[in-house]
C-alpha cells in the first residue's frame, strides 16, 4: 500500500490549518510545542537513565542541542581556512 498520497494529505492539512493561524498562535503553538518535546526528552533520559539528576538531565540535553547547532551551522556556515593558513605562515 502506498502510503506516500495520505502523508501528502496530512501535510497539506497541517500545511493549511498552520495558514489560517494568527502569527501570535503560531507563536504559541510552537511554545507548546518547545515544551513538550523538551517534556518528552526529559521522559526518555529518565527511562535510559535512571539515576540521573535532574541536573545531569538538564546537561545532557543542553549537550544534545549544542551537537545539533553544530550539525545544522555546518549547512549555513564553514570554516575558512585560507584565512587560518594565512595567520599561521605570518607567525
Amino acid at each position: 500500500m502506498d502510503q506516500q498520497p495520505l502523508q501528502q494529505a496530512i501535510r497539506q492539512d497541517k500545511v493549511e490549518r498552520a495558514r489560517q493561524m494568527s502569527l501570535d498562535d503560531r507563536l504559541a503553538a510552537g511554545a507548546r510545542l518547545h515544551a513538550e518535546q523538551l517534556a518528552r526528552t526529559r521522559d526518555l533520559l529518565r527511562g535510559l537513565h535512571p539515576g540521573w539528576s535532574m541536573c545531569e538531565i538538564d546537561v545532557e540535553i543542553a549537550r544534545r542541542r549544542g551537537v545539533l547547532r553544530d550539525r545544522d551551522s555546518k549547512r549555513f556556515y564553514r570554516q575558512n581556512t585560507s584565512q587560518n593558513s594565512a595567520v599561521a605562515d605570518a607567525s
